[in-house]
């Protein structure tokens, strides 16, 4: 267990890091991941101190770049412990790397992040586009990814659970309302069922918001596409509208009822 003394504890823990890649050349990435703190038993328990705040969190990417340049060429950062914002900030601070697409992340989402369970390429690809920088698939060595495989990574199913039922997925155009869609999950999905065809209501207690995020999506496909339409509205609107509704997790027909998690945004 590390003993924290402040910052000189990083820039030992760095200094180190890049002697031991100048003697074995065997790491291929380093990723910095903030301590989640807020639901960690062994901060409930008083036995650590609170995680690093985000401009911390920032900064470590950014001294990680200078100090490891150039025997680890390669920075990431985790959507899951940085977010949107973070990500976007991270790219701008010495970061070229991003990971990773997960699916039902559990662990730092019990710890108290509040990011999401997945985030698929789709949804990295605008995230990364949005930072002003051009997104390229790769392999776990760091190497060119085939045709064949990033088009297999694109057109992968959702994830098991309620995530995605496969009876959504059929060749019946329909009306999808994603309650709480603005988040990476929920436009990770909207995105990947409007690219099947259907038609998208992006919904959340800020339209505005919704508006922006539905706008960013139909940014992404390509010309002559057979996407479906997106738009934003606010959660009441999207569960009302659409014939299929998503909201935390599950899918409902919106005549039914009205689920209480479309009150997230």
């Amino acid at each position: 267990m590390a003993i924290w003394n402040g910052p000189s504890t990083l820039a030992r823990h760095l200094l180190r890091v890049r002697a031991l890649q100048e003697r074995t050349g065997g790491f291929t990435e380093f990723v910095p991941l903030p301590f989640v703190h807020m639901e960690a038993p062994i901060y409930l328990k008083g036995f650590a101190r609170r995680g690093p705040t985000f401009r911390e969190s920032i900064l470590m990417h950014a001294i990680a770049r200078i100090v490891l340049h150039p025997v680890i060429r390669n920075i990431q950062v985790s959507w899951v412990k940085m977010g949107q914002e973070g990500i976007q900030a991270c790219l701008n601070a010495g970061v070229n790397d991003l990971g990773g697409t997960l699916m039902n992340e559990s662990i730092s989402r019990a710890a108290g992040t509040v990011h999401g369970q997945e985030c698929d390429p789709l949804e990295m690809e605008r995230i990364i586009k949005n930072a002003g920088r051009r997104a390229v698939q790769r392999t776990t060595l760091y190497n060119d990814v085939s045709s064949e495989r990033a088009t297999a990574a694109y057109n992968a199913g959702a994830p098991g659970g309620n995530c995605l039922r496969s009876n959504i997925m059929t060749d019946t155009k329909s009306v999808i309302a994603v309650i709480g869609g603005t988040g990476n999950q929920g436009s990770g999905l909207a995105m990947r069922w409007a690219k099947a065809g259907h038609d998208i209501i992006i919904g959340s207690r800020d339209a505005v918001r919704a508006t922006q995020v539905a706008t960013e999506i139909t940014a992404m496909a390509p010309a002559a596409s057979e996407w479906g339409n997106v738009r934003g509205a606010d959660n009441l609107s999207a569960a009302s509208e659409g014939e299929i509704a998503r909201a935390g997790g599950s899918l409902f027909k919106p005549d039914r009822h009205y689920h209480p998690d479309c009150r997230s945004p």
